[in-house]
């Protein structure tokens, strides 16, 4: 068995040092820690996919959000104000509404939206070329499924240094390969990931798998979708 197969996977501690950026979404981030991520392409989620998830956040913050059941104009969630809840909402209102747009998201991408590049074999192939390519080297790679029109990874970044050129050449590669093949222009990517730092062995056992039964739960047939694991 060599060195990657041996290879432990961390899990957050907060007592130890990290960063959090923002621009849409938050992104936490602690060398060598494990990571969930999820990347899509700009057409998976159009506009009635949206309003689709706003309409559920809606509900959700006025059955749990006690002052937005007191006011008497109750103001419906929409998408741009997500950015904002760090700064507006309570702590435990913040979290739930953070779980309800992913689980609400990971709805809207399993129902294959857009131009779903990635049920071309060839083109889930490219992808995971470009994920394997610094494997055991800058990250190492626990797992990751290839959906039609969006991927999901667990992985760890070696140092910080790969955090933050790892994570924009995925997307900019990754785009230039595709989009060659294809014979296509413009922008392939939605610019923002959504990611998780992994707290504990059962989020990380659940994401293991979340990622293996993500096609069975968009009903994909095994030619749609590209699924690897490390062992």
């Amino acid at each position: 068995m060599d060195q990657h197969e041996t290879e432990q996977f961390h899990l957050f501690e907060p007592a130890n040092d990290y960063q959090i950026t923002k621009r849409f979404l938050p992104h936490w981030f602690q060398p060598g820690v494990t990571v969930f991520w999820t990347m899509r392409f700009m057409d998976s989620l159009p506009k009635s996919a949206i309003e689709r998830i706003e309409a559920e956040v809606t509900e959700w913050l006025w059955q749990n959000d006690p002052a937005r059941r007191k006011a008497t104009n109750a103001i419906p969630f929409r998408w741009q104000d997500y950015r904002f809840f760090a700064q507006s909402m309570q702590p435990e209102i913040r979290n739930g509404v953070r779980e309800k747009v992913s689980q609400q998201v990971n709805i809207e991408l399993d129902k294959c939206h857009g131009e779903c590049w990635f049920r071309q074999p060839e083109v889930a192939q490219i992808m995971a070329g470009v994920l394997h390519y610094f494997d055991a080297d800058r990250y190492d790679l626990d797992s990751f499924v290839i959906m039609p029109n969006h991927i999901h990874i667990l992985f760890q970044f070696r140092d910080e240094n790969c955090f933050e050129t790892i994570r924009p050449s995925w997307l900019r590669y990754s785009a230039r390969l595709i989009n060659k093949h294809l014979g296509r222009k413009g922008d392939l990517w939605q610019p923002e990931p959504f990611d998780r730092l992994v707290r504990n062995a059962e989020e990380f056992e659940s994401y293991q798998r979340y990622i293996a039964e993500n096609p069975i739960r968009a009903n994909l047939s095994s030619d749609q979708y590209l699924y690897w694991h490390r062992t």
